[in-house]
């Protein structure tokens, strides 16, 4: 998995939901629908298929992207459209990210993002859930 990590561009398009939190090593089914979230797939899909997925939060301020500055990196693995507009996805986390600065937020979010390298964990079990 180190490579992955190696591998998380420094700006990602941002997918943030209000109720999902992901986590690296997770595959995960999704649906999406709304507008900005088809517009970041996309764009993911004709870059690297990879996503910033972070936790939506209360904006303290008018400035304030609404997201939590810890997030994860994410994959498309598969992609399906749906007859009702809707995206059927499978991601998968790739590495632990930390928000820096936002480049752009219309019409979606790009965000530059620094990775968090995993704690070096020699514990035999650790090991078998990865």
């Amino acid at each position: 998995m180190e490579e992955q990590y190696n591998r998380v561009p420094r700006t990602l398009p941002v997918l943030h939901m209000s109720n999902v939190v992901m986590f690296p090593y997770l595959l995960m089914p999704l649906v999406v629908s709304d507008e900005e979230s088809r517009q970041v797939i996309d764009y993911a899909l004709s870059q690297d298929k990879t996503m910033a997925f972070f936790l939506d939060k209360d904006k303290s301020s008018p400035n304030d992207l609404g997201l939590n500055e810890i997030g994860c990196a994410v994959t498309i693995l598969r992609m399906l459209r749906n007859h009702d507009g809707s995206i059927s996805l499978l991601l998968q986390g790739t590495s632990r990210i930390r928000l820096q600065r936002a480049v752009q937020r219309e019409p979606f979010i790009i965000v530059d993002v620094e990775s968090i390298p995993e704690p070096a964990d020699d514990d035999t079990e650790v090991r078998a859930y990865k």
